[in-house]
């Protein structure tokens, strides 16, 4: 199951929620139905390959992790 991210329109809290695609969610602080499902990025854990595009500009001290555009200095 998926976790998504969503803001109530009521009182403006976000809160995520681990949830199957065609359940509803209500808001964790008031209770309101009336929420909305907001885009986000995701997290990788595990290393996902080597940069097969590195340049003498792309160095494990640019962006922390050696992999190309996971992360921004």
């Amino acid at each position: 199951m998926p976790i998504y991210e969503y803001r109530c329109k009521k009182c403006d809290v976000r809160f995520e929620k681990l949830q199957r695609m065609n359940e509803k969610a209500n808001c964790p602080k008031c209770g309101a139905g009336s929420v909305e499902r907001l885009l986000s990025t995701f997290a990788s854990l595990s290393p996902m390959s080597k940069c097969e595009t590195a340049t003498s500009s792309c160095a494990a001290s640019k962006c922390g992790s050696g992999m190309c555009g996971m992360r921004k200095a």
